[in-house]
């Protein structure tokens, strides 16, 4: 517990040393007491979140290798929802569908709701045990999220097999 603690802290410190503009003492030490605050508050749920996962050193790597992956889909949902925007006849077809989903891990399911939000033209509206709900503004987007079996890429960056995802 300790040592989760201290990882949890540790990685919330780095973020914010990463972040701060400044590193003289009292923007290090409101750091360490705003994460000290952050990581007591919010500790318990962090645990029940990341304990069901069994951690393994190439999960960053392999999220990594996702994110990179899914880069090229969000470059193409930029081009193309420029495009849209400027076409003088505004050629969307906004709309929310309910889509079935099989993650049970709640990581898995966090994954899932951000990747399809960072997807220009898409968001995450609500996201369930069985359902995630999607506001697209054109077909295209939802077609490239169901041909491109996010919940399988997902279980497999985050190591979690069939039972688990």
């Amino acid at each position: 517990m300790k040592r989760r603690l201290a990882v949890v802290m540790g990685t919330l410190w780095g973020f914010w040393i990463i972040l701060a503009d400044r590193l003289d003492w009292l923007h290090v030490l409101i750091g360490l007491l705003g994460i000290g605050a952050i990581t007591f508050f919010s500790f318990t749920l962090i645990e029940e979140l990341l304990v069901p996962i069994k951690w393994d050193y190439r999960i960053p790597w392999r999220l990594g290798i996702f994110s990179l992956k899914r880069l090229r889909y969000i470059i193409n949902a930029n081009i193309d929802l420029a495009e849209r925007l400027l076409d003088p006849q505004l050629p969307i077809n906004p709309a929310i569908i309910r889509l079935k989903h099989n993650l049970k891990n709640p990581v898995a399911r966090t994954v899932l709701a951000n990747i399809i939000s960072l997807t220009p033209g898409t968001l995450t509206v609500e996201i369930n045990q069985d359902d995630i709900y999607i506001h697209f503004l054109a077909e295209e987007y939802l077609d490239n999220i169901l041909s491109s079996n996010l919940t399988r890429q997902i279980g497999h960056a985050l190591f979690l097999n069939g039972d688990e995802l």
